[in-house]
């Protein structure tokens, strides 16, 4: 069931009123979609955006100047490969390695800080390379050689 909804406002011509009737019908058809661009809105004003988005578009010029400079599009396109490279990793081993990295870092940090004072024998080099961690670094390294080969 359709219902008509008449709305007369003093001085609208009869073809401005035809084209907000549309408008309002339009508003109704896709509702959800306006009430998601107007929580998206929202979140922009909420986190502060509204005042970056105005000052870009008080000073266009000087924005597509500052952009349009051949560093500022080679940084970009850079930025976009790093992205790129980023989304195509494995997010587990990255989680993973995020929450190993403070410790082992500590940890050869530790190590580094005791070297200046203290030398490393033969011996100990010899029994470093024999290590699994050593072997695991080798293998490592080979495979990212032979993959970058390809």
């Amino acid at each position: 069931m359709m219902s008509t909804l008449t709305i007369k406002i003093e001085g609208l011509s009869p073809e401005k009123s035809e084209k907000l009737m549309r408008l309002l019908e339009l508003l109704a058809e896709k509702n959800e979609v306006v009430e998601n661009m107007i929580k998206i809105l929202e979140g922009v004003s909420n986190i502060g955006a509204t005042e970056l988005i105005e000052t870009l578009n008080e000073n266009t010029d000087l924005v597509f100047n500052l952009i349009s400079k051949k560093e500022v599009m080679a940084m970009l396109g850079n930025l976009m490969m790093f992205l790129y490279l980023v989304s195509n990793l494995n997010h587990a081993q990255i989680a993973e390695l995020a929450e190993k990295t403070p410790k082992c870092v500590e940890k050869s940090y530790e190590e580094f800080k005791k070297y200046p004072e203290k030398k490393m024998s033969l011996f100990e080099m010899l029994n470093m390379i024999r290590s699994p961690e050593f072997a695991a670094l080798l293998k490592a390294l080979m495979n990212l050689l032979k993959c970058m080969r390809v």
